[in-house]
């Protein structure tokens, strides 16, 4: 039950099951389409049970793409700042709970999917991603 819509300016990931979802602009989309080789090598690492994979790249509005060890999805998350006034907390980026893990299986079918979309929809393959210093979500 999940699903790809494409609106006028935004991509969104949906699962209607349980309501879990990603909504990327096209600059975020058009981000995680420049990521796919280095999300696939991270889970060929995660496949051939590498210990320390941990692969975090930035898509724009708060927006995450993570792959990591002993997890075998592609998670797309929305991550906050946290309280900068606060002397004990550390500036890293923290994990809502909105966002969509994609099985490993579903992030193939997704990347299939977005030829598809390239045909119906050249205006998003046309679109270029956004990229600024200090984007590796590190």
């Amino acid at each position: 039950m999940r699903r790809v819509e494409v609106g006028e300016d935004k991509v969104v990931l949906r699962d209607e099951g349980t309501g879990r979802f990603a909504i990327l602009s096209f600059r975020g989309w058009a981000k995680l389409r420049s990521l796919a080789a280095g999300i696939d090598t991270a889970i060929d690492g995660i496949v051939n049970k590498l210990p320390d994979v941990f692969y975090r790249r930035h898509l724009g509005a708060g927006w995450f793409v993570t792959v990591q060890s002993n997890v075998w999805c592609v998670d797309i998350r929305k991550y906050y700042k946290p309280n900068v006034e606060d002397p004990d907390d550390d500036d890293a980026p923290r994990p809502t709970r909105v966002g969509i893990g994609l099985r490993l299986r579903e992030w193939r079918m997704l990347k299939d999917a977005t030829e598809a979309m390239d045909v119906y929809r050249p205006d998003i393959a046309r679109v270029q991603p956004c990229f600024h210093q200090n984007q590796e979500g590190e």
